[in-house]
């Protein structure tokens, strides 16, 4: 942490807080990776609807069962 903040060269600040970062994060991803995601965004949004209502029904002393919508399509639920 010393050397990204105090050191003279601006190579060795740039080169310290890169490996800060790959330490804590893992290297950053190549362009050229490919990636195989199986959840689309509409899936989590479906789950975030899902835990507030929940939540919602918690604060007011209810409870909901909150089951996965199955898709038929990958357009309609059910």
């Amino acid at each position: 942490m010393d050397l990204c903040q105090n050191a003279r060269s601006e190579q060795v600040r740039l080169s310290a807080a890169k490996e800060l970062v790959d330490r804590g994060h893992g290297p950053v991803v190549s362009r050229n990776a490919s990636l195989n995601v199986t959840t689309t965004i509409e899936d989590v949004l479906d789950q975030l609807d899902a835990q507030e209502k929940q939540r919602a029904a918690a604060a007011a002393g209810q409870t909901i069962d909150v089951a996965p919508v199955p898709r038929i399509d990958g357009d309609e639920q059910c």
